[in-house]
């Protein structure tokens, strides 16, 4: 074997054990030539391999193994390794030599002197890697269908970094980081399929969740690709593509500066032998476009002026945000007890929504959040307050989309999630599937560990027992689409939001108990995108309550997005045209909330009233409940 030649060999080769190595190498008996080869070849994962593993992977016996250990005089399969190690570590030493310089200053670190640690580990991982390394690790993470980045602890926001940096790549890119506890990162996990990668970053000091993650998407058929800090890292031999960032620092748990030098040498390969480069960057800076620094105020009306916010400690333009949410349509008897419980609540829920968007928060966070705590309050036919089915039972639907991306996610017939609108939420996040129905979608359920499962008995509520007592005292076949608990008043049963955020994104959220005595299976508009919901960041965000079959018959929610992209309408108009022409005309009963681009406002129905509330920036909220 030519170690001069050979395009993974580094200047570790020309050291001690190594060198000894390849002198003997031609001496050798074939068995104890293969042991020799594979060190030549792997000192790294040599350096970190068991015995048996040597053997193993040599073909030879652990036999085989120790009789070259004696030949080499390494003092056993231990010396052996301690040789490698600090081999290995001699290629790193640099680093050394400057944090002696760096802490003899007695900790008082200069600027040029702690900007020279990050030299110093740019120059080690410019030296360690070799180019044909580098290039197959590209050329695995272009061939990858999906990304998914991992990184825990000193290591988590350099894998959120990669995400972001590599996502317009790739069909789908996912930091697991992101998505709450190692549990639930695990969950993420299990979609993982041979065609994707997995891109990791593991840095000192190393997370033991990191290692069990990444074994458990390489047994899945997963690439690994991995960043980590030296040859010595416990990645050697786990991945499949290996990447060396130096770390050291004398002050730091770690250095990160290599490691994000070598996530932009990555993208911008693949910027380079991607064809669809140019298109790629076109699209990401029109998406981005309203969150840019602008220098000059542009030239517009005076109207469009207005709906710009200037942060002068920033001269970030941000776009002021809105929000509406309903609790059903129809109306309580006037006067009634209950009508300042509904409006509290609903006032509560407002200033969640509100929360989270005064502190830079998406649309799509604020609707599920609100449509959660519509859900958990038991006045509201939606979650804990559903109504009963003829049977006695509840099944619940419900529907979110991110007007963003066009994103969806819906939820049919479950009985035991406590918040369907996050089921929901966490399908629209899934890559294959979006909308699931009754068993299907409770046990896709059971396998997400940040879903709350909970007996059916949670969902009763007294008042909900007396509905479902009354209808069936009239008819078995008779319908009720949401009464209080004296049944003297019409109230449609569904809860729904739709939002826009501070940068001009829309998203809408819609949750239903549904029908108090339907059949078992009815599914009303709720879940469907079109009828009960509906959001594009162009035009439109729509949540709809009422008579489910009209609205599904109207496809009522796009329909108010169609009018304004083609006809040009204003909100206003497209939203009374379909609620107080077409929806009545079909003899439906309901009404919609709806927030256009602009950040309008629009709540028309046909019935009493609608319970709803509102909430714009710099002009306060309001609830309210009649005309």
């Amino acid at each position: 074997m030519d170690i001069n030649t050979n395009p993974e060999i580094t200047d570790v080769y020309n050291t001690g054990v190594m060198r000894h190595i390849a002198e003997v190498l031609t001496t050798l008996s074939p068995a104890l030539r293969k042991v020799a080869e594979y060190v030549l070849q792997h000192p790294m994962k040599t350096a970190t391999m068991t015995i048996e593993d040597l053997a193993i992977e040599t073909g030879t016996s652990v036999a085989a193994v120790n009789r070259f250990v004696r030949v080499i005089n390494c003092g056993g399969f231990s010396g052996l390794k301690s040789e490698l190690l600090s081999t290995l570590r001699n290629v790193l030493s640099p680093i050394d030599k400057l944090k002696k310089q760096v802490n003899d200053q007695q900790s008082s670190h200069k600027l040029k002197e702690l900007l020279e640690i990050g030299v110093a580990n740019l120059q080690i991982a410019k030296e360690i890697n070799t180019e044909i390394s580098f290039i197959n690790a590209v050329e695995a993470l272009i061939k990858a269908n999906r990304l998914f980045t991992l990184g825990f602890g000193q290591s988590s926001h350099i894998a959120i970094a990669a995400a972001s940096r590599l996502h317009p790549f790739f069909n789908s890119a996912i930091s697991v980081n992101m998505v709450g506890d190692n549990e639930n990162a695990a969950y993420h996990l299990t979609s993982i399929k041979p065609e994707d990668v997995l891109l990791v970053i593991l840095l000192p000091r190393y997370s033991s969740d990191t290692l069990k993650l990444s074994r458990f998407a390489s047994e899945r058929g997963a690439t690994i690709v991995a960043i980590t800090d030296s040859p010595a890292s416990p990645m050697q031999g786990l991945a499949h593509h290996l990447l060396f960032a130096a770390s050291e620092h004398p002050t730091l748990p770690n250095s990160n500066v290599a490691a994000l030098a070598i996530i932009e040498a990555i993208v911008a390969t693949i910027t380079i032998k991607n064809k669809e480069a140019i298109h790629i960057s076109s699209k990401e800076t029109e998406n981005l476009l309203s969150r840019f620094y602008l220098p000059q105020q542009p030239d517009l009306s005076e109207k469009k002026r207005s709906s710009f916010k200037v942060n002068k400690k920033s001269n970030i333009i941000n776009l002021p945000y809105a929000l509406a949410i309903h609790g059903g349509a129809g109306t309580i008897i006037p006067g009634s007890s209950k009508e300042p419980q509904y409006l509290e609540a609903l006032q509560q829920v407002i200033d969640t929504g509100e929360k989270i968007l005064s502190k830079g928060g998406t649309a799509v966070e604020a609707v599920l959040a609100c449509v959660i705590a519509l859900e958990d309050c038991p006045l509201f036919n939606a979650g804990r307050g559903s109504a009963f089915t003829s049977t006695g039972t509840h099944e619940m639907d419900a529907s979110i989309m991110n007007g963003q991306t066009l994103a969806v996610g819906a939820v049919a017939g479950v009985r035991t999630i406590r918040n369907p609108i996050y089921l929901a939420h966490v399908l629209m996040h899934h890559p294959n599937h979006n909308f699931l129905i009754g068993e299907g979608a409770e046990l896709f359920a059971r396998t997400c560990n940040d879903i709350a499962i909970v007996s059916p008995n949670y969902f009763y509520t007294a008042e909900r027992m007396e509905q479902l007592k009354y209808v069936q005292s009239l008819s078995n076949e008779a319908l009720l689409l949401d009464h209080d608990a004296a049944m003297q008043s019409t109230k449609f049963g569904t809860v729904g939001a739709v939002a826009r955020d501070r940068f001009g994104q829309l998203a809408a959220a819609t949750s239903t108990g549904g029908l108090t005595n339907k059949l078992l299976g009815r599914v009303g508009d709720t879940p469907l995108i079109g009828a009960g919901c509906y959001a594009d960041s162009n035009t439109v965000a729509v949540s709809a309550t009422g008579t489910g079959e009209a609205f599904i018959r109207a496809i009522l929610a796009y329909d108010i997005a169609a009018r304004i992209k083609y006809t040009h309408v204003s909100l206003e108009e497209a939203t009374r045209e379909v609620v107080l022409g077409k929806l009545t005309e079909l003899g439906g009963q309901g009404g919609i909330i709806a927030i256009d681009k602009e950040g309008n406002i629009s709540m028309p129905f046909n019935t009493k009233g609608m319970y709803r509330g509102w909430a714009k920036e710099g002009k306060g909220s309001a609830v309210a409940v009649g005309r």
